[in-house]
């Protein structure tokens, strides 16, 4: 089994610190985690515990609570630990941090040659477990770069945001 703690790092690295970008529909992030997201989680979102989930909230988020959201709501949520491979377990939530687990479940499904329904199933894990890792993270990384760039040419305001998703995709997890 793959380990989070190991895939944490590469999150991390991807994710970087606080951020408030107008043109982010996810609003205010810090370590990945958006106001958006903290306020769909109700009171697990509220980090200061003041009873309100707001900015203040995404600005206390420390790494190691951010590695807790993580773990719980990817992580063990979609069973990536499933997933023997440590670089292909650690690819796929990082891929589902950024698109959403059903979008990078199908990148890995597409590149596994496997029916797509977006969903971490017993099939799904089976076929990846059973793939070579190396084989399959290029396919991943090509189809991720792929979606990257039918994002941006589908809505080109996105186009400030390509060069890091592009290293996102690339990088060597």
């Amino acid at each position: 089994m793959s380990d989070f703690d190991f895939a944490w790092p590469t999150l991390l690295r991807h994710e970087g610190g606080y951020v408030n970008n107008p043109a982010d529909p996810g609003g205010a992030t810090k370590y990945g985690i958006s106001l958006r997201w903290l306020k769909s989680q109700g009171l697990y979102g509220d980090v200061n515990h003041d009873l309100v989930i707001d900015i203040k909230d995404i600005q206390a988020l420390t790494p190691d609570l951010a590695a807790g959201f993580y773990r719980v709501s990817w992580w063990d949520k979609y069973g990536i630990g499933r997933v023997i491979d440590q670089s292909i377990a650690t690819k796929l939530i990082d891929t589902a941090v950024n698109l959403g687990t059903p979008r990078a479940v199908k990148i890995v499904q597409n590149a596994l040659g496997t029916a797509v329904d977006g969903v971490l199933g017993p099939k799904t894990v089976k076929a990846a477990n059973d793939a070579q890792a190396s084989v399959l993270l290029s396919r991943m990384r090509s189809l991720q770069a792929a979606l990257y760039q039918s994002l941006v040419n589908s809505n080109p305001s996105l186009q400030q945001f390509l060069p890091g998703w592009l290293n996102r995709a690339w990088d060597r997890v």
